[in-house]
């Protein structure tokens, strides 16, 4: 009966299939996976790669979490209340409330700006450390910072009509390796 919900009608492995591998790879006991199920990764390219995919996703999840987790043990931060509002030309992709950048910061929108826009990054102590006036049609916008540690920051993204702030978690390069290091990173690997 395990097996047939591990595999569907043509012999590849189902979603619950998929995560039950990814979960055993995750707490680093594939061995407790049976073995005809072992077998069939080693033939299935596609049943791997699915496997793959999602265990990536997976262990990139974990990582953002160890960082957010480890910023917010190491650092305290009043977190003020801001009103937000968006209009269409502010709809973001990234980065969203909380997301982790390392190394470099993306600003993605969903439309094209419509007017000049005013982007700001400040500190948790309101220390402004990046200060710059996006064209209209942009839709991305790469900061790379210098000199800046690792920790929580906000930005506010303004124009005439709308306004956008949220608190995001921001990782050097550095830092990102001290902490993982430190994290469990010893799956198994396909």
């Amino acid at each position: 009966m395990v097996k047939r919900t591990l595999l569907n009608q043509w012999g590849e492995l189902t979603p619950q299939g998929v995560a039950v591998c990814v979960e055993k790879m995750l707490d680093g006991k594939m061995n407790e996976l049976p073995n005809w199920l072992i077998e069939h990764l080693a033939q299935s390219s596609g049943c791997r790669s699915k496997v793959s995919f999602l265990l990536e996703q997976e262990k990139e999840s974990t990582m953002y979490q160890t960082i957010r987790t480890d910023i917010d043990a190491n650092t305290s931060v009043p977190r003020k209340a801001h009103g937000t509002s968006c209009n269409k030309a502010l709809q973001m992709i990234t980065p969203l409330k909380d997301d982790v950048c390392i190394g470099t910061i993306w600003f993605q929108f969903e439309h094209p700006l419509q007017e000049y826009t005013q982007l700001y990054i400040s500190d948790y102590t309101d220390k402004r450390i990046l200060e710059v006036e996006l064209p209209p049609g942009s839709t991305t916008y790469q900061f790379t910072p210098q000199n800046i540690e690792t920790g929580i920051y906000y930005y506010v993204i303004g124009g005439k009509a709308a306004l956008v702030f949220n608190y995001f978690y921001y990782c050097t390069r550095e830092d990102e390796r001290k902490i993982m290091t430190g994290a469990n990173t010893s799956h198994l690997s396909l």
